[in-house]
């Protein structure tokens, strides 16, 4: 139903470098297509994607009513697995070459890790995240 250039990697040989023709891209020599439903994991992984922005959206409104330990830790959990999706898909899109990719997946999984460990170190030695933008808002 779409044309072969629509599905696949940017710089490829049908990607956007060479519109329709056969000759590799600049960027690299493979062609990646991605067929629409054709991983059980992606549409699973799509699907707490956006739960998890759903659950954000929840949390929200339940900081401000309800504040407290339950939510803070909700909070801190699903905004780190926000955040370590959304810089996945950044590597995903930017980030090419065997041992970049690898390296910058580490350093999300680091980042990520110590996200979360942050957030809830603060949650329990400080005044926690829901207080904390409730003191931000009050200045």
């Amino acid at each position: 139903p779409f044309p072969r250039w629509f599905l696949s990697i940017p710089g490829s040989a049908q990607g956007p470098a060479g519109w329709g023709s056969e000759q590799p891209g600049p960027a690299y020599d493979r062609t990646v297509f991605l067929l629409a439903g054709s991983s059980k994991a992606a549409s699973l992984h799509w699907t707490g994607e956006r739960a998890v922005s759903v659950l954000l959206l929840g949390l929200l409104p339940a900081a401000y009513l309800y504040p407290g330990p339950a939510v803070d830790y909700s909070l801190a959990a699903a905004l780190t697995l926000h955040g370590h999706w959304g810089l996945g898909q950044v590597i995903t899109d930017y980030v090419h070459g065997d041992t970049p990719v690898k390296v910058a997946t580490v350093g999300l999984y680091i980042l990520s890790a110590l996200t979360f460990g942050g957030l809830c170190h603060f949650n329990a030695h400080d005044v926690g995240i829901c207080k904390a933008v409730a003191m931000l808002w009050s200045l």
